[in-house]
């Protein structure tokens, strides 16, 4: 006796079937899915060794001639910065946050805006003029001494180049919520239930 042919209209007995697959890629909610899925190493330190590397000629050019040619400790500033974005790239790579299509578009303009803004040089290099010298300053007021750009070391230019990263961090994520927040206005109002 042939035995029956399956039929493909036919409902499930399968609880495997219902389950709802998350768009991380994972079968049970978990990132683990998302977590497989990530970029190796290598590549996501290359891509911020180019955004940072970019972003930072302005600043190295000025601070070249404020130090006296003190390259390591900016190369190393510039370097920890580099690791950094690394670490943070792939510890948020899986969450949903970074998933959203706002989050991705604002990513892109602020570091884009960032990149442009060190390429055409010197129409953007007023801020990194203006950050460089308040960085200066504050490490003066943070070392309790007052530094010449003779005695300017390495260490002392290492400190400088991160405390300078940061104050363009916290600009770069101001305008990102500018960048963000005029993303949500708009899809308000094109849809006021999406927001």
């Amino acid at each position: 006796m042939p035995e029956p042919s399956l039929n493909p209209y036919a409902p499930t007995t399968s609880a495997e079937e219902f389950r709802i697959v998350d768009p991380s890629g994972s079968r049970d909610g978990s990132d683990q899915g998302a977590a497989n899925r990530t970029k190796p190493i290598w590549r996501t330190s290359a891509k911020w060794l180019l955004v940072c590397g970019l972003s930072a000629i302005p600043s190295f050019m000025f601070g070249a001639a404020a130090t006296r040619g003190q390259y390591g400790g900016m190369l190393l500033g510039i370097l920890a910065f580099v690791a950094g974005y690394t670490w943070l790239d792939r510890y948020t790579a899986t969450r949903h946050w970074r998933r959203d299509s706002k989050t991705q578009r604002t990513l892109r303009v602020a570091y884009g805006t960032r990149i442009a803004l060190s390429v055409l040089f010197p129409i953007g290099a007023w801020m990194d003029v203006l950050l460089g010298a308040t960085s200066v300053h504050l490490y003066y007021l943070a070392s309790g001494e007052h530094i010449d750009n003779e005695s300017f070391g390495f260490v002392d230019t290492f400190l400088t180049t991160l405390i300078q990263g940061c104050l363009l961090n916290i600009v770069l994520v101001i305008y990102m919520g500018i960048v963000h927040g005029v993303q949500s206005m708009f899809a308000w109002m094109r849809d006021p239930r999406s927001v």
